[in-house]
């Protein structure tokens, strides 16, 4: 993964990524995918979240669709309407995230008390 990430292969990278099935190729190509001109191109957005989601990548999501929002807000006079539909929609789905990070984050929390408290 590390020589399709040097020679910059965008279509291999992704074929790669989905063939490997490991979730660090995943985060690789989804933060490679970060470092392109993402903001014009759906595909690739959709590239990125699929990849952080396949990882179970979820901060990692959440700080993507922060930086869309950021991008979204920056851009809105230029295209009001899509924009702004689109950041109602990836808004919608940051919060399910957080929510599914936050949630799963204080089950850990919950489980690592217990059993501290029952050793």
């Amino acid at each position: 993964m590390k020589a399709l990430l040097k020679s910059g292969d965008t279509e291999k990278i992704v074929f790669y990524a989905n063939a490997c099935r490991q979730k660090e190729v995943y985060v690789m190509a989804a933060n490679y995918l970060q470092a392109l001109d993402w903001t014009n191109n759906t595909e690739i957005i959709s590239n990125i979240v699929t990849f952080y989601k396949k990882a179970n990548a979820l901060e990692l999501l959440a700080n993507f669709y922060v930086a869309c929002s950021q991008v979204c807000v920056q851009t809105v006079p230029v295209r009001v309407t899509v924009f702004f539909l689109q950041k109602l929609g990836r808004l919608s789905e940051l919060r399910r995230v957080l929510h599914n990070y936050c949630y799963e984050n204080l089950r850990l929390e919950i489980s690592t008390r217990a059993a501290a408290s029952h050793s």
